[in-house]
């Protein structure tokens, strides 16, 4: 088990920028209600004028660097985490904030893919750079995802309920600062997971794909049928398998390594997976449920950003410093806990935003 402990480190500033776009589930449908119910989550945000990560991750860096007092030109590194880059293949994610930002070439840029366990994942690549190269000072660090690509068309956005994930890119920023109060993180991994939950559209299965097979046999030995409502990039996931891990592996480590300190935190964010699981983590740590936050019902799961979705939906007028516990999990299977300190006058509301670049799409042109 990696476990980092920093005290170097500052946080200088979070900001998250989610669609201006909502998706609401009609709950006079019998159906789309039970989901509703199980899963507590009554809307999401979602693009229709095809906004990416890097769009969203743009608005929530300026937002962010506001609230920091900084400028672009202030930032010494940029690590942007996604696993739906704007180019499968060609230019990162990072390089296009890079380009957008007008950042220095002295800027250097990184780009990872944890998934819903980034915030402790990423916060440790950073943490380590700051302090270990003299050279850099000040990170910038932009988390998150989107899900329209998965979509047809904007008709067929809205004209599908179920939809468990919404959309939101979340931005921190770093600093060297002697004396900072300690930024603690713990990773664990268990790679023989990586059957319950994948997009398979992968190079893997590329040439497995058979246009007349109307269900394939996943590396999990399960059955499944593809979407039929036509899903552009099809999401397996073993609910059964997603939802022990983590209530059970999960929770088991939470357990051993935090115990009965859980509810010394102020506030408590787990990852917005969804209400059963948040629900069952609860019950079983015995925690204290006024602290611990959520924004599942107005955002749905937001993969890796869900942490910092929750902090900037909560605790952007806090008026005092508060000491939080978080424990992100998910794909690969993946899942940290970051133990860490946000001073106020930090966080910054979420911002709603219909901003696009248009430069980088590639345009059909007519005969």
């Amino acid at each position: 088990m990696p476990s980092f402990q920093f005290s170097n480190v500052a946080i200088k500033a979070i900001a998250t920028a989610i669609p201006a776009n909502i998706k609401k589930f009609d709950v006079s449908n019998r159906q789309t209600a039970r989901f509703v119910k199980q899963i507590g989550i009554e809307q999401v945000h979602i693009s229709i004028t095809e906004q990416t990560a890097v769009d969203l991750g743009y608005v929530a860096l300026q937002q962010a660097l506001d609230k920091a007092g900084w400028s672009a030109s202030d930032l010494d590194m940029l690590i942007v985490n996604t696993q739906t880059p704007d180019f499968v293949g060609g230019s990162s994610n990072a390089a296009l904030l890079h380009h957008y930002m007008k950042l220095d070439e002295n800027c250097g840029i990184l780009d990872t893919s944890a998934g819903c366990a980034a915030v402790p994942h990423v916060l440790s690549i950073a943490g380590s750079i700051l302090e270990n190269q003299p050279q850099v000072n000040r990170i910038a660090l932009v988390i998150g995802d989107i899900q329209w690509m998965s979509y047809c068309n904007q008709e067929h956005i809205n004209s599908v309920d179920h939809m468990l994930f919404g959309e939101s890119v979340g931005v921190i920023l770093l600093e060297k600062q002697k004396q900072s109060p300690e930024l603690k993180i713990q990773l664990f991994a268990d790679g023989d997971g990586y059957k319950y939950l994948m997009i398979l559209n992968g190079v893997k299965n590329l040439w497995h794909q058979d246009s007349t097979a109307t269900a394939l046999q996943m590396p999990d030995g399960a059955i499944f049928t593809p979407d039929s409502s036509g899903r552009s990039w099809p999401l397996y996931m073993n609910g059964i398998a997603i939802h022990e891990f983590s209530t059970g592996r999960v929770c088991d480590c939470i357990k051993k390594y935090y115990g009965d300190k859980l509810n010394g935190f102020d506030y408590i964010v787990f990852h917005q997976a969804n209400k059963q699981i948040l629900n069952t983590l609860v019950s079983n740590l015995e925690l204290d449920s006024s602290k611990v936050l959520s924004s599942l019902a107005k955002y749905g799961n937001n993969s890796g950003a869900s942490p910092l979705v929750v902090i900037c939906d909560h605790l952007h007028d806090i008026k005092e410093s508060v000491h939080i516990f978080n424990a992100s999990f998910g794909i690969g299977l993946t899942w940290g806990f970051t133990d860490f300190v946000l001073n106020p006058d930090v966080v910054c509301p979420i911002v709603y935003t219909d901003h696009v670049f248009k430069e980088h799409a590639a345009v059909p042109l007519a005969d």
